[in-house]
């Protein structure tokens, strides 16, 4: 067999991948690569300590974030394929509508946590919560443009805003870090101004907006009936996510604590190329299985997704910690303590993240958010009255051994609940 039949039987498959979805993972090979070598850049330029504090913020951003992801990207990504003889020009005009609605309450929020914060002298004044505002509002308008860009068919595009909003960051960065002036609101600005630049290439679909109001009300009352339930579970399962225990071991253990762990975490994160690739075509995909097969093609699609990915990460999670010493010592010039357990609780709990949004995923695609909901508010309840003994006890390995508890309980109950309403609808909705 020669060389051009070996390449093209093992290009065969990628060939076969839709092209939303290839262009998806060369996406998310950028931004989780710029994300990698940014952990790996700041923490050797700031120190664990201060990279302990930007953790601290990121996952407040990342928070607000989560809850635009629940009220308008979610339903966008799950329900714009059902929507009717609506134009995108008007779709795009209920989503800014939504953004700036969106964007009112993140001003909200973060002028109440600096409020709450000026108490704590001295972390108040290593946070300027104007340039944190800024932050949260920049990167949720590029992340909203890029998943628009996707869910209408122009993955290029998506791609040129995240080389914008992305690569640009990593070399202002990079020269920053290399002149030895790299502080943490210099990383603010950076980030905001590239995020800022990546919204140009929405400008063609801007000058075309229709602003029609029956289509934006139609649009807006259509996400309405899922976005509720999407953003509670989103603010109830956020106290069973990792961001939240993590928050818990920097305030009980130290920014120091935190900063090693989200060290470490950086390396299991590789998975993520995985993870947030299929956030840009699962929910619709599954909504396309429930429409053409029913219920039992859409746990065929949900039960593929899953077993294919978790066998994905388990194999990167297992090379990982094979050579867990020389990468750690290699991207950090050392080593962190219970390094190799860190990695394996955060890459199992990585894989059930990933059963846990194709599970979603489904139940979105039913417009059945309310059991999710209840699951996610029990599973928070755990873990708020869990995560403090055994992270006071046994430090981070006691707080995300309780992490991992709690996702296991998530992913059980939200499965459970799928298979449920999946079996009600048995028939293509054709």
């Amino acid at each position: 067999m020669n060389l051009g039949r070996i390449l093209q039987l093992v290009m065969v498959p990628f060939v076969r991948i839709p092209e939303r979805a290839r262009w998806s993972f060369i996406d998310q090979i950028l931004v989780s690569g710029v994300n990698f070598l940014t952990t790996v850049l700041l923490v050797r330029a700031l120190g664990l300590q201060e990279f302990g504090v930007f953790s601290m913020i990121i996952i407040g951003v990342q928070f607000l974030a989560g809850l635009q992801s629940a009220a308008i990207l979610g339903p966008m990504m799950s329900l714009y394929d059902q929507r009717g003889d609506v134009s995108r020009s008007s779709y795009l005009a209920a989503l800014l509508l939504h953004q700036g609605l969106c964007g009112a309450m993140v001003i909200v929020i973060v002028f109440l946590v600096s409020i709450f914060f000026s108490r704590l002298v001295t972390l108040t004044e290593s946070i300027d919560f104007l340039l944190v505002t800024l932050l949260a509002i920049s990167t949720q308008l590029q992340d909203l443009s890029r998943r628009f860009f996707y869910v209408t068919e122009r993955p290029v595009r998506a791609f040129a805003s995240d080389i914008i909003a992305y690569g640009a960051r990593l070399v202002v960065l990079g020269f920053m870090a290399a002149g030895g002036f790299l502080t943490i609101d210099l990383v603010w600005i950076a980030i905001i101004a590239t995020s800022v630049a990546a919204l140009a290439l929405m400008i063609p679909d801007l000058i075309e907006l229709d602003t029609t109001w029956l289509a934006i009300k139609r649009v807006t009352d259509r996400h309405r009936k899922i976005a509720g339930w999407l953003v509670g579970n989103k603010i109830v399962g956020w106290f069973s996510d990792s961001d939240f225990f993590l928050l818990v071991i920097g305030g009980l253990l130290g920014p120091a604590q935190l900063g090693g762990v989200r060290a470490v975490q950086s390396v299991v994160l590789v998975v993520n190329l995985l993870l947030q690739s299929l956030e840009n075509f699962v929910p619709s995909a599954a909504t396309k299985a429930l429409v053409q097969g029913g219920g039992k093609a859409l746990l065929r699609y949900v039960a593929d997704v899953s077993f294919y990915g978790v066998a994905g990460i388990f194999a990167v999670v297992v090379l990982l910690m094979v050579f867990v010493d020389p990468i750690l010592m290699l991207m950090f010039k050392g080593g962190f303590p219970d390094a190799l357990f860190i990695l394996a609780i955060l890459g199992t709990h990585q894989a059930l993240v990933h059963v846990t949004m194709a599970v979603t995923a489904g139940l979105r695609a039913l417009e059945s958010m309310r059991g999710a909901f209840v699951a996610q508010a029990a599973v928070a309840a755990f873990a708020l009255v869990f995560v403090w003994s055994p992270t006071q006890a046994w430090g981070v390995m006691g707080g995300l051994s309780t992490l991992l508890v709690a996702r296991i309980l998530l992913t059980s109950q939200l499965a459970l609940l799928l298979r449920k309403r999946a079996a009600a609808r048995p028939y293509p909705s054709g």
